[in-house]
């Protein structure tokens, strides 16, 4: 049902269907693995690759596959693949297994993430924008307020203005070699226990959370 309304909320944006489910598609594989690298590498945030759903289907497609007013609607919905270390996922699925380990009730789980989410909310929004107000936003975190702001109309002028024809294969390569390196420390690491690189090394190194969180993963590596 979840799924349902967001492939609608993306449909009246602008989107066909086919696009939103794939968007959508691609942004709960790629928080599902940052699940994966935060539950084994015992990071408490993670980041999604620079290749994120919507470059990766520009990538793929070319410019020319959707119209104009199909990548604005792209753009509007950067909400849902975009900056996805404060995704809640990671959170939910971390707390159900730390509640089997001691035997909690998974029903009653839900029911206090329910609570926590209908509290924490309004909270947090009131929060946000009476700093935002009073110290002014650019000055808190220029990144929050001016990249990030920037960021779907940045997209979508790119791609007007350098209307491709078929795929980026240099771009496509490049993800493609990612990928094989993560599956070849995939295979080294359950083939052979002495192995001693970790694919989640690789895959986190191009990002910030290394320069800023180095320590909880050293702290893991060594527990483990």
């Amino acid at each position: 049902f979840g799924f349902a309304l967001m492939v609608t909320w993306c449909r009246a944006a602008g989107l066909a269907v086919w696009v939103a489910m794939l968007l959508l598609l691609i942004s709960f594989a790629f928080l599902l693995a940052i699940t994966r690298l935060m539950a084994e590498a015992g990071m408490p945030w993670a980041q999604e690759p620079d290749m994120q759903s919507h470059k990766l289907l520009a990538a793929t497609l070319g410019h020319q596959a959707l119209s104009p007013g199909e990548w604005t609607g792209v753009g509007t919905q950067f909400f849902s693949f975009f900056d996805l270390r404060v995704s809640i996922m990671p959170r939910i699925l971390q707390s159900y297994k730390m509640g089997s380990m001691v035997g909690a009730s998974a029903r009653q789980l839900f029911v206090a993430m329910w609570i926590a989410c209908l509290v924490s909310l309004p909270i947090g929004f009131w929060a946000f924008i009476k700093c935002a107000y009073q110290y002014g936003g650019a000055t808190i975190n220029p990144f929050r307020f001016i990249s990030l702001a920037q960021a779907p109309g940045t997209f979508v002028s790119y791609v007007l203005e350098h209307r491709s024809f078929g795929p980026d294969w240099m771009s496509l390569g490049f993800a493609g070699v990612g990928a094989a390196c993560v599956l070849a420390l995939t295979f080294l690491r359950f083939s052979f226990p002495w192995w001693p690189l970790h694919p989640a090394s690789f895959a986190m190194a191009f990002s910030v959370y290394l320069h800023k969180e180095w320590l909880s993963v050293l702290l893991a590596a060594l527990l483990t």
